[in-house]
Parts: structure tokens; C-alpha cells; sequence
């Protein structure tokens, strides 16, 4: 269980024919100080890696931990979309998709 929680682990990789971008999805691990904290031990942050078409690394954005179902996706030409968890809306019966903006950052 603790190398389970403290190794990331790499899910989809998605290509968006609109922006000829690759996304890849990314549980981040956590350090064993936090695994073994009740409180946070089951909260592992997201990212999703964002590579250009020869899949060279182009960014990375981390989503908040429990906010997005990160396997819930889909991607049209406004972008890419996340769903919301239950526990992120007001109503356990809808379900919110909300548009990835990752922040860009100048070096």
C-alpha cells in the first residue's frame, strides 16, 4: 500500500485533432509523511502532461485533489473537459463538465 501511494502513476494518452496536442493523465504520489496522515492519506493530486505532437513535454498542470473524476473526459473543439465530482456540485444527480485551462507560464 505505502509504494502504491507514493509512486505516480501514468493513465490515458489522449490526442486533440483540434489543437494537435497530446494529454496524458497523471495520479502524482504522495510522500509517506501524508499517507500515513488520516486526514489526507487518500488524497493524491492530478496532473495532466500536455506533449506536442512528436510527444515532447510542453507543460504539466496539477488539478486539485477530488475535485475532477480525471477517467471522465471528453475533448471537442472548445477543448478539453473534465467531469466534477458529486462531491464538488450542489446536486449528486447532475453531471458538470468543466473546460481544462491550464495556465500558461513564461520563462
Amino acid at each position: 500500500v505505502e509504494y502504491d501511494y507514493t509512486t505516480s502513476h501514468y493513465f490515458n494518452i489522449v490526442y486533440d485533432k483540434y489543437r494537435k496536442l497530446y494529454y496524458r493523465f497523471t495520479l502524482l504520489s504522495n510522500t509517506t509523511d501524508e499517507i500515513l496522515n488520516p486526514s489526507i492519506q487518500y488524497q493524491q493530486n492530478q496532473s495532466v502532461i500536455i506533449l506536442n505532437e512528436s510527444f515532447e513535454k510542453l507543460g504539466e498542470s496539477v488539478l486539485p485533489a477530488r475535485k475532477y473524476n480525471y477517467t471522465d473526459f471528453f475533448i471537442n473543439e472548445d477543448g478539453l473537459f473534465f467531469l466534477l465530482k458529486p462531491s464538488s456540485t450542489k446536486n449528486e444527480d447532475e453531471m458538470i463538465y468543466l473546460k481544462f485551462q491550464p495556465k500558461r507560464i513564461d520563462k
